[in-house]
């Protein structure tokens, strides 16, 4: 009786490890993210300005991202009027999603420091900014409608 116990107990604890392990493997490495179609939708959130997509050599001057440090890019900016802005980058591997998010955070703080004497109102939207790594990508948008733009990039994550 004994040992049936523990071989029960044992096969218990083999399917949790197992259950375990499986739901660990579940990780988002390999997910696959329509750039463009996400971008478009968060342009939708964004309600008192245009934005305008930018280029390789304005991405780099303006996130200082080289070209080389990532796959794809699409960015859009403000006019300037507002802190508006969506960047959806896809690394090339840990290290270039690594450094392109530090970036993104440097210009984050970059446009605090400027919004702060030039359009104050902005600051709250800045500080409430999306960034979020899925797998090798980087999505950062700043925005009137940040739950709205947070549900977004949830499901263009899954």
């Amino acid at each position: 009786m004994k040992k049936n116990m523990r071989k029960q107990w044992k096969v218990i604890l083999v399917c949790f490890v197992l259950v375990f392990v499986m739901g660990c493997g579940n990780s988002k490495e390999n997910v696959s993210i329509d750039m463009s179609t996400l971008a478009e939708k968060l342009l939708e959130t964004v309600k008192n300005d245009e934005l305008a997509k930018i280029d390789a050599e304005l991405v780099e001057s303006t996130y200082n991202i080289k070209a080389g440090q990532y796959e794809e890019g699409v960015v859009y900016v403000s006019s300037g009027a507002t802190a508006m802005e969506i960047a959806i980058f896809k690394g090339k591997d840990k290290a270039s999603v690594e450094e392109i998010s530090k970036s993104v955070d440097t210009r984050k703080k970059e446009q605090i420091e400027a919004y702060t004497t030039y359009a104050p109102e902005q600051v709250p939207k800045l500080e409430a900014a999306i960034k979020k790594e899925v797998g090798n990508y980087i999505i950062y948008c700043v925005t009137e409608d940040t739950k709205q733009a947070e549900k977004i990039i949830n499901d263009a994550a899954k």
